[in-house]
């Protein structure tokens, strides 16, 4: 372990007379900072377009890949698929989040862009039902399963990547671009999804079209491989390297030394990973199945709430650096708890207006909840074990809630009414949030040491 004073060496950007003063000479310089930040955001974009595109056209494959006698089981049987990448993530977390600590961010990184566009971009070229029967769902399943490997290592080490080139006094806001690249990858499948459907029609969205957003997955990943590959690394990170100070056992270090951090962290991200679920991908799936409305309409909706959420972002990570990231948590918490049936009912009347402004304000109170978010997380661990530790609190609650979520929804649909099912399992999950919301210290100007 180092001693005190080379642990103060780790700080990213030396404060000058505030926490928002200029970087000192050790830290990168603004223009420094820029490019890595752009590349760190158009890779984690990649990432999550070709993580999202799946659930947008969830009602497509589930014609494709499983037998037609019931829709509402075929679409069940589709988020499986969820189910099965959930799983993987764990050990996606533990196998980057340990050579993202002990080798360096940006090779990890770039590991993990080529995994997901390549699964990707292989669930585009796979056979149907029609053609290989059974073998059919089981290979979408297996290119889900690489797609979840690949995602337990994005969201740590993105998060710890835009962190550790942040300003202190910025930081909230420079890693509010994770969640905006995030909203703006949804977008990007929504309106893909929608542009499909209108121009060329349902019988040749499924005769073909629908491969096109999965095999535009490949050069998109080759892009975000190429602005990884030539990044530096964090400051933070290098200096560690050159003290030798770099972590054996990272993964170790992490659950022995820092189990409040991991309590918290898995209580935010159990309630988030969720909200996600039901506000950006399930929903779309809740308004064609459960209501009958049109997919096109649906994609439109969720096409507003994005833009919406999309312009909202960065104003919630100012707000996180300006009055604490503490009280944004909490009050976006109490409003996703408090506004979510009142989303529902909005989705469910006859009005198109309607649809659409359930999709906004769903996407409204999400960005609201993950927008100081990476800060939150990257703020709860040190240096020597950031990406472990934060890669393994999200990705097992992400897992948990992303095995259960698809299932309880379906379940609390059938038993309660189709707007009161999806509200209770945010309640439910809510729990967990609002609990590690209240009990979470303020780290709104804490040294990333």
């Amino acid at each position: 372990m180092p001693d005190r004073k080379n642990s103060q060496t780790e700080l990213l950007h030396a404060p000058s007379g505030s926490e928002a003063g200029s970087a000192s000479a050790t830290g990168p310089a603004r223009a420094g900072r820029r490019r890595p930040i752009v590349a760190a955001s158009i890779g984690n974009f990649v990432e999550w377009y070709d993580y999202a595109i799946y659930g947008t056209l969830a009602v497509v494959l589930a014609e494709l890949y499983f037998p037609k006698q019931d829709q509402t089981a075929a679409v069940l049987l589709t988020f499986t698929g969820y189910a099965v990448a959930s799983v993987l993530r764990p050990a996606g977390a533990l196998l980057f989040g340990a050579l993202g600590d002990r080798i360096g961010r940006k090779s990890t990184l770039s590991a993990v862009v080529l995994l997901m566009s390549a699964a990707t971009a292989a669930i585009g070229m796979l056979p149907t039902y029609s053609d290989i029967g059974v073998w059919a769902p089981i290979l979408l399943f297996f290119c889900r399963a690489l797609q979840g490997l690949s995602a337990g290592g994005e969201y740590g080490g993105s998060a710890t990547f835009l962190a550790e080139y942040a300003p202190p006094g910025k930081r909230a806001l420079y890693t509010s671009w994770q969640t905006f690249t995030v909203l703006l990858s949804f977008l990007c499948g929504a309106l893909l999804g929608a542009l499909l459907t209108r121009e060329l029609g349902r019988d040749v969205l499924l005769a073909w079209a629908w491969r096109i957003p999965f095999l535009v997955a490949l050069p998109l990943g080759l892009v975000g491989l190429y602005l990884r590959l030539r990044l530096e690394d964090t400051p933070a990170f290098t200096r560690l390297r050159r003290q030798r100070d770099v972590p054996r056992s990272p993964l170790r270090e992490a659950a022995r030394d820092h189990k409040g951090a991991l309590a918290r962290v898995w209580g935010l991200a159990f309630f988030g990973t969720a909200a996600t679920f039901v506000f950006l991908t399930y929903s779309t799936t809740y308004a064609v199945v459960t209501l009958k409305k049109d997919l096109d309409l649906a994609l439109i909706g969720l096409s507003a709430g994005l833009v919406a959420g999309l312009v909202l972002c960065p104003f919630v990570g100012v707000a996180a650096d300006r009055w604490g990231r503490r009280p944004v948590m909490l009050y976006s918490t109490i409003a996703c708890l408090a506004l979510t049936y009142p989303g529902f009912l909005l989705m469910g009347g006859r009005s198109e207006l309607g649809v659409v402004a359930g999709f906004v304000l769903f996407t409204v109170l999400l960005t609201l909840y993950t927008g100081a978010g990476p800060a939150v997380l990257t703020e709860a661990f040190p240096t020597r074990v950031r990406y472990s530790g934060l890669s393994m609190g999200y990705s097992v609650a992400g897992s948990l809630t992303g095995l259960l979520t698809p299932f309880a929804i379906e379940w609390l649909i059938r038993h309660t009414g189709s707007a009161i099912g999806p509200t209770l399992w945010i309640l439910a999950t809510g729990i967990a949030g609002l609990t590690a919301a209240i009990l979470l210290p303020e780290t709104r100007g804490r040294e990333l040491t």
